[in-house]
């Protein structure tokens, strides 16, 4: 596995298609700090995730359509994860305490109706909001006051579908089988206890391995199989930066760590 220096990352950013003549600009209050985006597997979706407000599923033929999820429609940004299933049928989403939630990707949802006369269009720039109400499964139980620490903060699928990876506060990586939905494997990638100290997680393309990046700018790889780290990955120039996000090649050979 070959890791680009950090300044080759934007090399990797490809121009955008010459069919696209005019942009679509969605204006909302409530995003102040643009999070990540992710189309839906077929396209029909984008799904964007903000920093103090709630993760939105816009329908991608007009923009004008959007989903949210029941427990953020008073605007509680409870939500601090998102991805979708590489086959687009689920999607998975984590809250603190809760833990992580699967989700039914074509459900609807129920219209939002104004809020004391208010209509939600200003605040998240659409015409028509609808909310997704019931998981399809909750992977872990409500946990008990004072025990945040073990609450899941991100979430991903591996790229076979076959596993859900749940990254903790407390320093743990879960993987759960996406076919019976149980817990397979717990990794303790933090022996500080903190999440905090890695910012950022990537699954390899051969579902075999994922690499998490810590805040001192180093990515480590953890094999599944084996259950242990198998590698640190030391920038050359010594950078000591927070690793911010971490992106695979197609064939697993290259991984790009961004700084």
């Amino acid at each position: 596995m070959k890791l680009l220096p950090a300044f080759l990352a934007a090399l990797a950013i490809s121009a955008l298609a010459q069919s696209i003549d005019i942009p679509v600009v969605i204006k909302r209050e409530g995003c102040f700090a643009a999070g990540s985006l992710a189309f839906s597997p077929d396209g029909s979706a984008l799904a964007q995730t903000c920093g103090f407000a709630p993760i939105e599923i816009f329908d991608t033929t007009n923009y004008r359509k959007a989903r949210i999820f029941r427990s953020q429609i008073d605007y509680t940004p409870d939500l601090r994860g998102f991805a979708y299933s590489p086959d687009g049928k689920t999607m998975a989403t984590v809250r603190p305490i809760i833990g992580a939630e699967i989700w039914n990707a074509a459900d609807l949802g129920q219209p939002v109706p104004p809020k004391n006369g208010e209509s939600y269009k200003s605040f998240y720039g659409v015409d028509e909001l609808y909310a997704l109400d019931k998981p399809l499964r909750v992977l872990e139980a409500p946990r008990a006051p004072g025990d945040e620490f073990a609450s899941a903060v991100d979430v991903g699928y591996s790229p076979d579908g076959k596993f859900l990876f749940t990254k903790h506060h407390n320093g743990h990586v879960k993987i759960w089988d996406t076919s019976s939905w149980t817990l397979q494997r717990e990794f303790i990638v933090s022996d500080k206890g903190n999440s905090a100290l890695f910012s950022v997680f990537a699954i390899a393309p051969d579902s075999k391995s994922f690499v998490i990046g810590d805040q001192d700018g180093v990515p480590h790889v953890w094999n599944l199989d084996s259950k242990s780290e198998t590698r640190a990955i030391r920038s050359p120039d010594g950078s000591g930066r927070m690793v911010v996000n971490l992106v695979f090649s197609a064939d697993g050979k290259i991984l790009v760590a961004i700084h």
